[in-house]
C-alpha cells in the first residue's frame, strides 16, 4: 500500500474534485493522484529539458 499524504484545499477545489468523482465514477484520492503524477512527469522533463538549455547556454559562453 502507498504512503498517506495530506494537503489542504480551498472548498471549490473540493467541490469540483467530488463533482469530478462522481462523474467518472473514481474516487477523489485516484484523481488526486493521478493529478499528482501528472504534474511530476511534466515537471522532471521540464526540468530535464531546462538543464539541456542551461548546458547549452553555459558552452556558448
Amino acid at each position: 500500500m502507498g504512503k498517506i499524504v495530506t494537503a489542504r484545499i480551498d472548498g471549490q477545489t473540493h467541490n469540483d474534485l467530488m463533482a469530478m468523482a462522481k462523474e467518472e465514477d473514481r474516487s477523489v484520492s485516484y484523481l488526486v493522484r493521478k493529478a499528482v503524477e501528472k504534474y511530476l512527469v511534466r515537471e522532471i522533463s521540464g526540468e530535464t529539458s531546462e538543464r539541456r538549455s542551461s548546458h547549452a547556454d553555459q558552452r556558448k559562453r
